[in-house]
């Protein structure tokens, strides 16, 4: 073991892992379950690895099932074959990575935790050698742990964005230091998109409802609209929507007051029983549990399944003053925001396969061989360096299919 820096300064090295082979075993044992713990792919599924950057399939429209011609005995009806209407959609993939380094300055500084891992060995009667090497190994492990939760997060953020913003931005917020204004559309028509204020917020998050707007009216009356269109239509509707919106919505007057004629109908003899309605409804909202309010919505609007997306993912932003790293939260699925979609899978992650180095590189494969890691150690200056690369885009493959409403709206400033 390197007397130096103690294995530090080549970890890799220091645990045998300095081949491709070594290096795949222990990332399958150690981190492999890390890259789909808390992943959020919900309605999406990993795509064939593709050679090129460029993704691409076909949408086919609604076909109804057409009647057959009427003729006399001996005509022949016009010939005519099955005509479907073939939309080709088609995008680029884009390549997100890792980097981590490090060099003397970490090694110094981990050297004091070291000799603590000696010292301990030492009184536990083990050779000195095996609590420096049970250090190294978690040392590694914390390391590159960011690596498959980094990619995780990268394609959550993706498919949320996908499903709710109809498109993936990169912007200064989600991918400083990196390619900045690149836009991955959905290609939802927006013909597909109703964009109406339910209620308002203002800059201190202030709720204003519109009280003229019934939510639970408005959905119920779009998803049985779509389980009666026999052309573009389907049967098993989901509805997908942030948490936050969706308990804003839940305490809307009207959602509210629906509830509480629901659990009184004996109050809908009179018209002006609305604001008791809306009391009993409000009291059933407070007394019981979130899964409470979440079925009833999925009932009075007719959705087959109601999906709440309260996944958030960290992005790591330099701070100019302090030179360090802060994390700020990212929600994966828009607030204001509801989707109305099929059940299931609605969407693929194309991804484009690896060119793994030359054979004395030490890589190993991530993501089930969609993207690598690869190992540089810099005798020189004892600098250790993995980089990791996943070429991957979430999309929709039925964006015909995908209705949305925007119902946040902003409070102007002054009311």
């Amino acid at each position: 073991m390197d007397a130096r820096f103690l294995g530090l300064d080549n970890i890799m090295s220091s645990l045998g892992l300095s081949s491709p082979k070594a290096f795949q075993a222990w990332y399958e044992e150690s981190l492999e379950g890390r890259e789909t713990e808390g992943l959020n792919i919900e309605g999406f599924e990993w795509a064939e690895p593709q050679l090129d950057f460029t993704y691409e399939f076909l949408e086919a429209s609604g076909r109804i099932k057409t009647m057959a011609t009427y003729v006399d005995l001996n005509s022949e009806p016009l010939a005519r074959g099955k005509e479907v209407e073939l939309a080709k959609l088609e995008g680029t993939i884009p390549r997100q990575k890792r980097k981590i380094n490090r060099g003397e300055n970490d090694y110094r500084k981990e050297l004091i935790a070291l000799k603590d891992a000696d010292i301990m060995a030492r009184f536990r009667g083990e050779a000195p050698e095996a609590g420096v090497k049970a250090y190294l190994a978690n040392n590694l492990f914390d390391t590159l742990s960011e690596i498959p939760d980094s990619h995780n997060a990268s394609i959550t953020y993706q498919v949320g964005q996908m499903k709710s913003a109809r498109k993936l931005v990169l912007t200064e917020d989600n991918n400083k230091g990196g390619i900045i204004g690149a836009e991955f559309s959905a290609q939802v028509p927006e013909e597909n998109i109703v964009t109406e204020n339910w209620y308002t917020v203002d800059a201190e998050g202030k709720v204003t409802y519109v009280e003229t707007v019934d939510p639970i009216m408005i959905l119920k009356k779009k998803i049985r609209a779509i389980k009666q269109d026999k052309y573009r239509g389907y049967q098993n509707v989901a509805v997908e929507i942030n948490g936050k919106t969706l308990f804003t919505i839940a305490e809307h007057p009207a959602v509210l007051t629906k509830l509480g004629y629901s659990l009184r109908p004996e109050l809908m003899v009179s018209p002006s029983n609305d604001k008791n309605a809306l009391k009993v409804g409000t009291d059933a909202y407070y007394s019981n549990q979130d899964g409470y309010m979440v079925d009833y919505i999925k009932r009075a609007i007719g959705a087959d399944q109601l999906i709440v997306n309260d996944t958030i993912v960290g992005v790591d932003k330099l701070n100019n003053a302090t030179k360090k790293f802060e994390q700020k939260k990212l929600d994966v699925f828009e607030e204001g925001t509801i989707l109305i979609r099929p059940a299931g899978i609605i969407g693929s992650i194309f991804n484009v396969v690896p060119l793994r180095p030359d054979g004395q590189a030490v890589v190993a494969g991530i993501f089930g061989g969609r993207g690598i890691i690869e190992y540089r150690y810099n005798r020189e200056t004892r600098t250790q360096t993995w980089v990791s690369e996943l070429t991957a885009l979430a999309v929709p493959n039925a964006p015909k299919k995908l209705h949305y409403f925007i119902v946040q709206g902003t409070t102007p400033t002054g009311e």
